[in-house]
């Protein structure tokens, strides 16, 4: 909650996965002058008092209720946790189409692990960077996987120079898987 004059405003709640996200809108802080904000967790409750902060869009703020302390930002180990569950997910999928696609030659998988790792890296990386509850976040996400397929497409052809069209249709079919297990995955996790 958030403390106008006497008042307070409750948050809306948001949870994702293992995370829960507590959201003001502007509306609701057009009167605040003091940002306290009162936390309940279980049988405590105390207030943590910010500064005003400098722009009143996208916000975040980490709580950690053993220090009883707002932090402006995400915590850098949450993001590489994430990052680093989204691509290995991803290399599962990729990987076992990858393998259904015939392709067995060690330099391929080789080249199939630094191009993923590389590709998919980058995108969650760049998904990173976007407030954990924004509602257009998969039309960026398909955005961004149509520049992958086309990055692939020819990462892929450069390493495997026979077997054109296989490959060509291997990177396609599993970026479209990746793309629908990670567009369900990105509204059940935290981003």
């Amino acid at each position: 909650m958030s403390k106008t004059g006497d008042a307070y405003v409750k948050a809306e709640k948001v949870e994702k996965a293992m995370e829960k996200y507590y959201t003001f809108y502007s509306r609701h802080l057009r009167d605040v002058s003091d940002y306290v904000f009162k936390v309940t967790t279980g049988n405590d409750s105390y207030e943590i008092a910010i500064d005003k902060p400098g722009e009143r869009y996208n916000q975040i703020y980490t709580l950690n209720l053993t220090d009883r302390t707002l932090t402006p930002g995400k915590l850098l180990s949450r993001s590489v946790l994430l990052i680093l569950m989204r691509v290995i997910l991803t290399l599962i999928i990729e990987g076992i189409v990858f393998w259904m696609f015939g392709f067995r030659n060690k330099d391929y998988w080789i080249a199939f692990l630094i191009i993923n790792v590389i590709t998919q890296g980058l995108l969650n990386i760049w998904i990173n960077g976007f407030f954990p509850i924004q509602s257009y976040l998969i039309l960026n996400l398909v955005a961004a996987e149509i520049l992958i397929f086309i990055a692939e497409i020819k990462a892929f052809l450069m390493i495997i120079k026979t077997q054109r069209l296989r490959t060509v249709l291997y990177v396609l079919t599993a970026n479209l898987m990746s793309l629908l297990a990670g567009g369900y995955i990105i509204t059940v996790l935290p981003v």
